[in-house]
């Protein structure tokens, strides 16, 4: 018996090589325009990701002491929290400096004898302002860095 052989075609073999071909082409352009995608996701959350660690940071402090004012610190909008320690009056005094968000925690009688220099530094902060919003205690926080801005708000105790 004689077997029958079919006939082995070239045009068969492009064909399946040409079809893959397209389909890798097509994947690696996918590919290129979500790692294009992915950079300037990774960019935008890297400029907001101080005013996050800014807000964390304020949020826990005003729950460890307990309630915050709204004032101001050498002409700039700040977030005072006070605090009686030993029977002493202290308050710590959020605010930025224009490049960064500061802490200066101090004595309350003698806050005016410190500059917005005074502060040590928490992390970037371009900008800061604290607004009371109503008497119930709201205070309207506004945060920028970079790119990034945060806006939020925070229950600091009843107007004093």
């Amino acid at each position: 018996m004689r077997r029958e052989e079919t006939p082995h075609h070239s045009m068969d073999l492009l064909f399946v090589i040409l079809l893959f071909a397209v389909f890798a082409g097509s994947v690696l352009v996918v590919l290129a325009a979500e790692t294009a995608g992915y950079r300037n996701l990774l960019a935008k959350s890297a400029a907001g990701a101080d005013a996050q660690t800014a807000e964390s940071y304020i949020v826990q402090k005003v729950r460890q002491t307990g309630g915050a004012k709204v004032g101001t610190f050498d002409s700039a909008s700040a977030l005072l929290l006070p605090q009686e320690v030993n029977g002493t009056s202290y308050v710590t005094v959020l605010y930025s400096d224009g490049t960064s968000l500061r802490e200066l925690f101090c004595e309350t009688s003698s806050i005016s004898s410190f500059s917005r220099g005074a502060g040590e530094e928490v992390c970037g902060c371009s900008s800061a302002s604290f607004t009371r919003v109503s008497d119930g205690g709201l205070i309207l926080a506004a945060l920028a860095s970079g790119e990034g801005e945060v806006s939020f708000l925070l229950s600091g105790g009843a107007q004093q």
